[in-house]
C-alpha cells in the first residue's frame, strides 16, 4: 500500500529558567555557533520586543545559509527547526546525523548562559508515508488501527478525513504525542490567484501523517489550553461541592482583546482571572476589560492557583 516514507521536519528544543536579557547576548550567541558550526549560520534576527512580553516569543532568529534550518532563541527556550530538502527526505541517516550535530551544539549554547541546565527537552517529528492506494483504502487501513468500536457505522465513501492522536505518560511527567490522518497533495502549474478548487479525485499525491511529539508537559503546543480548561473544571467542581451557585463566563472582544475567566457573584459584582502556565504577567486585554467595565482582573498562575481552585482567593493577588 505504501511506496515510500519521506521524513518531512524535525524540532528539538531545549527549555530553561527565564533569561529576560537574552536578547543583549546576541552577539554572544553568534560568536559561539561560528565557533561550533563555522559558516552554517548567518546574523541573527533581533526581534525588538520589550523584555517583559510573552517570554516564549522568538527574541532571536538564526537562518541557515541553505535555508533548511533555522535556531529560534526565546527567553526560555532555544529551538531548531529542521525542514529536509526532497534529496533527504527518503534518507533517515542524512537527517539523524544532521540533527545529532546540531542538538550537541544547542546544548553548548547554554554556555551563553553562564551553563544553566535545561528543565527538559523535547523533540518532534513529522512524517508522511506515501501511498498508491485510493481515499477509501487508505480510510480503511487507518480505521483498522484503532479499536473497532470507535469506528462502527463509519462510513468510508463518504469520509474526508480520519484523525488519530494517542498520548501516553511516562513517569508521571513526560508525554509522548503520536498524531496519525490522512493527506492529500496537490500539484498547480503557473501561478496561483485566488482561492482554486481542490477536489480530492485532483490529487496528487496521497498517503499516510504521522507526526510524534516526545515532550515534557510543558512544551506540548496546548500545554496553556490544558491548563486554563483544568483551573476552571476544578473551580467550578468546588462551587458544586459546596453548594454554592455561580454564573461564569469568559469575555472576548471583535478585536481580539479576552478575559480567560468571569464570574458573577451577585448584587452586579464581576470577578475576572487571567490564567497563564507560565510567568508571563498580565496582558494588555486585562486592562482593555478593566477600562470597559471597571473590574480588576487577577492573575493565576502555578504560584497560587491552588487559592484559585480551592475558592480561598485573598483578593490580594497582582491584579490591574
Amino acid at each position: 500500500m505504501f511506496q515510500r516514507t519521506r521524513y518531512l521536519r524535525n524540532s528539538f528544543s531545549l527549555t530553561f529558567p527565564r533569561q529576560p536579557d537574552i536578547r543583549r547576548k546576541a552577539n554572544d550567541f553568534e560568536d559561539a555557533l561560528k565557533e561550533k558550526l563555522q559558516g552554517h549560520y548567518s546574523q541573527p534576527q533581533v526581534i525588538a520586543v520589550p523584555d517583559e512580553l510573552d517570554a516564549e516569543v522568538p527574541r532571536l532568529i538564526f537562518a541557515s545559509r541553505h535555508g533548511f534550518s533555522q535556531i529560534i532563541i526565546s527567553q526560555v527556550s532555544i529551538v531548531l527547526n529542521v525542514t529536509y530538502s526532497p534529496d533527504w527526505q527518503s534518507d533517515i541517516e542524512k537527517g539523524r546525523d544532521y540533527l545529532s550535530e546540531r542538538v550537541k551544539v544547542l546544548y553548548e549554547l547554554l554556555s551563553v548562559l553562564n551553563g544553566i541546565r535545561p528543565y527538559f527537552s523535547g523533540l518532534t517529528t513529522h512524517v508522511r508515508l506515501v501511498s498508491n492506494a485510493d481515499d477509501k483504502q487508505i480510510l480503511e487501513h487507518l480505521s483498522k488501527l484503532w479499536t473497532k468500536d470507535c469506528f462502527d457505522g463509519l462510513e468510508l465513501d463518504t469520509t474526508h478525513e480520519l484523525l488519530l492522536k494517542m498520548t501516553t505518560v511516562h513517569s508521571e511527567r513526560f508525554f509522548s504525542n503520536m498524531t496519525v490522518r490522512n493527506y492529500r497533495g496537490w500539484t498547480f502549474e503557473g501561478a496561483q490567484t485566488g482561492i482554486r478548487p481542490s477536489p480530492s479525485a485532483e490529487a496528487s499525491e496521497r498517503g499516510v501523517e504521522i507526526i510524534g511529539d516526545f515532550n515534557d508537559l510543558s512544551i506540548r503546543s496546548d500545554r496553556g489550553a490544558l491548563w486554563e480548561n483544568y483551573l476552571i473544571i476544578e473551580r467550578i467542581k468546588s462551587y458544586l461541592n459546596s453548594g454554592r451557585k455561580i454564573q461564569s463566563r469568559f469575555w472576548r472582544t471583535y478585536g481580539g482583546a479576552e478575559v480567560d475567566y468571569i464570574e458573577e457573584t451577585g448584587a452586579g459584582q464581576v470577578e475576572a482571572y487571567e490564567i497563564k502556565f507560565g510567568s508571563a504577567p498580565l496582558s494588555r486585554s486585562a486592562e482593555s476589560f478593566q477600562k470597559t467595565y471597571g473590574a480588576g482582573v487577577q492573575l493565576v498562575n502555578q504560584e497560587n492557583y491552588l487559592d484559585f481552585i480551592l475558592n480561598e482567593w485573598n483578593h490580594q493577588q497582582p491584579e490591574i
